[in-house]
């Protein structure tokens, strides 16, 4: 599969957004971005769940993710 596939973030038992990526690694980034936005010092652990058409509809994770600041800003 190649392209844009679509991902649910899934924390728990409830579904969070959605999320496109290349891979599901792709869309964990941005899942984490979204999920720390109101707390900065929050860690969460989810799984995404692939809703791409035709695909199998694969579970991937857990993902453990937080939002780290950086001492120097990456150009």
């Amino acid at each position: 599969m190649a392209g844009k596939r679509n991902f649910t973030c899934v924390v728990g038992k409830k579904e969070h957004g959605t999320y496109t990526g290349s891979s599901p690694s792709s869309a964990a980034r941005k899942a984490v971005s979204k999920l720390c936005a109101d707390d900065k010092k929050k860690k969460v652990t989810f799984y995404l769940r692939e809703m791409t058409q035709g695909s199998k509809k694969k579970t991937y994770g857990p993902y453990n993710g937080h939002v780290e600041k950086l001492k120097e800003p990456i150009e």
